[in-house]
């Protein structure tokens, strides 16, 4: 093997890795090494995997049992933990286990943008070639170095649901067809089925399109088409054995991988091989009641055996729920409900519909038709869900680099009548770029808007400082009474337990939490018992606690807001220049 080809082996990976380390060394030089991440997901992720690592608690038992009145069954999936679990058990045989586990935290979520990396480039290449395959991971490259999900410490599933779904779409635009790309697009579509479900929308269009190819392409996608069925069914059945305690088998969750996903999941595949096998010879009408069949038997077991998980879980949650906690989750907010909206709106979409346009001229142009129709989906339902919810901004917009790096790459071919290159190329890659659609926001001052909401941030950092931490930690074991952010915080850096969290299954905490802040304080000291709860943590500095002050004025927390205490609480300490101040819960 020659040099030159040694070098155009090795390049992509090598340039994967620099760009992971340069990540690692923004999060460095930013004072981001070894903490963990702005979002409460992250802390709980870590407070989930140390719970297995040193609490004892078993691989299948991911119950957290120190959040709610009486623990927490969470709908988390442990095939989030492996790479951390790994990584630190790795690091822990010559290093402390804190050094390691800080290590850990910090290299993996770098590591994961490799996964995106290689689907925007393998996406890219099948549609077009090697060069603009290169622009379009440049371009997604220079996103994941600003992206806080994969700096050190977001160690939460949604890094790696953006790779994987952006491998499963990219191996899918294999043009050729061929049984290896359509493997690996299946294993990683089951992996992010296996992971969580707020992508099951999108791994449906991804299974949708590979049963319409196999239906207007008959034999030659054959091969393909069976190796996608194959690999999605063996991958969710192996996942769920290897989470899945082998007696919950039988337990029914619309919310994480149960038997029902499986039992759907893997008849759709397993039925999608045998029917690509038995029918791709036969006519169109005969292949088309095939795939209408297995479509109404895996709809038809939906349906008849679990019709609840065709509805969103969070619609029954009690009103107040959905006003005092729901919505004052940000991750869960619609795109344009920010007070910046003008700012994060077209931030978060102007890129993906950019990349729609383009795709819909590829297809009036009859250029890899299925291809660019399976990428126009996936950016409506990218675009839709966002709108819904901030948190599926990500998938529609490292979908987009295939597209607007060929874009540029062929604006780059251009040149006019005297054989120059034409700039239009440098309009291309600023429309390429997620922060150029914030220029309106910033030019109509919602920026100023977006700074206040940091400052707002930075106050609610005082809730939990290492001050307030380490006196928390010099009272007795207990649970404490605090909005849902601090949850997971407590959970990692104290022994105690608290009552709310930012979690729907812990709907008895969660509701105990909201009555005992925002009741008449005659009434709280009734939740306040029923919760069993030892201490109350009254932030003045946060946005969570002027949503429950204002709810009601004359509950609990309005008091306490106010340093007006009633008998059955006893101040503790008053930290951080009155921002925080602990009491002491003494029922009668």
């Amino acid at each position: 093997m020659n040099a030159a080809l040694i070098e155009k082996k090795w390049s992509f990976p090598a340039f994967c890795l620099l760009i992971a380390g340069l990540i690692l060394v923004k999060s460095i030089f930013l004072g981001e090494y070894g903490r963990i991440g702005p979002d409460s997901d992250d802390a709980m992720r870590l407070a989930q995997i140390r719970d297995f690592l040193t609490g004892g608690q078993s691989w299948f038992d991911t119950n957290q049992y120190r959040m709610g009145v009486n623990g927490t069954d969470m709908h988390w999936s442990r095939l989030a933990d492996i790479p951390l679990i790994i990584l630190i058990g790795l690091f822990d045989i010559f290093l402390p286990y804190t050094t390691a586990e800080n290590l850990a935290i910090s290299i993996w979520p770098p590591l994961s943008a490799i996964v995106v990396l290689v689907g925007v480039f393998t996406g890219a290449r099948f549609l077009k070639n090697q060069e603009a395959a290169w622009l379009a991971t440049l371009l997604s490259a220079l996103y994941l170095l600003t992206h806080y999900r994969f700096s050190a410490g977001a160690i939460d599933h949604h890094n790696i649901q953006f790779g994987l779904i952006s491998m499963a779409v990219g191996f899918a635009l294999d043009p050729k067809y061929r049984a290896k790309s359509f493997a690996i697009s299946g294993i990683c579509t089951a992996l992010s089925v296996a992971i969580g479900t707020e992508v099951y929308l999108f791994d449906a269009v991804i299974c949708g399109f590979i049963a319409a190819l196999w239906l207007f392409r008959g034999n030659s996608a054959q091969n393909g088409v069976t190796s996608f069925g194959l690999s999605l069914a063996a991958t969710l059945i192996c996942t769920f054995i290897l989470v899945t305690n082998p007696a919950a088998y039988g337990t029914l969750y619309c919310d994480s991988l149960s038997w029902i996903t499986i039992a759907a999941g893997a008849l759709g595949g397993l039925g999608l091989a045998i029917v690509s096998q038995t029918l791709s010879g036969r006519s169109f009408p005969i292949r088309l009641s095939g795939i209408g069949v297995l479509g109404v038997t895996s709809l038809g077991l939906l349906l008849t055996q679990a019709p609840q998980c065709l509805s969103n879980p969070l619609d029954d949650l009690p009103s107040d729920m959905k006003t005092l906690w729901l919505d004052n989750i940000v991750e869960a907010r619609p795109l344009f409900s920010a007070t910046d909206a003008l700012l994060i709106g077209p931030l978060g979409i102007g890129v993906t519909l950019t990349a729609f346009i383009l795709a819909v001229m590829k297809i009036t142009k009859g250029e890899h038709r299925p291809q660019y129709g399976l990428l126009t989906t996936m950016f409506l339902v990218g675009t839709m869900l966002s709108l819904y919810q901030m948190r599926f901004v990500g998938f529609g917009q490292f979908l987009s680099f295939m597209v607007t790096g060929i874009w540029i790459y062929e604006l780059l071919q251009k040149t006019n009548d005297k054989g120059e290159r034409s700039l239009a190329y440098l309009g291309g890659v600023a429309l390429s770029i997620p922060m150029f659609w914030a220029v309106p926001g910033v030019v109509l001052g919602q920026a100023n808007k977006g700074e206040a909401e940091t400052r707002a941030a930075i106050r609610a950092e005082l809730c939990f400082s290492e001050t307030v931490i380490a006196y928390m930690q010099t009272l007795p074991t207990g649970r404490i009474l605090a909005t849902d952010n601090g949850t997971p915080i407590f959970l990692t850096q104290t022994d105690h337990g608290t009552l709310g969290g930012n979690y729907h299954r812990n709907v008895d905490g969660v509701q105990l939490a909201i009555n005992a802040y925002t009741t008449e304080p005659v009434k709280a000291m009734s939740y306040l018992a029923d919760g069993a709860v030892d201490y109350v943590h009254v932030c003045r500095t946060t946005q969570e606690t002027i949503v429950l002050k204002d709810h009601n004025p004359e509950g609990l927390i309005s008091a306490l807001f106010d340093s007006t205490s009633p008998a059955f609480l006893s101040e503790l300490e008053t930290l951080e220049d009155g921002a925080v101040t602990i009491y002491q819960f003494n029922p009668r």
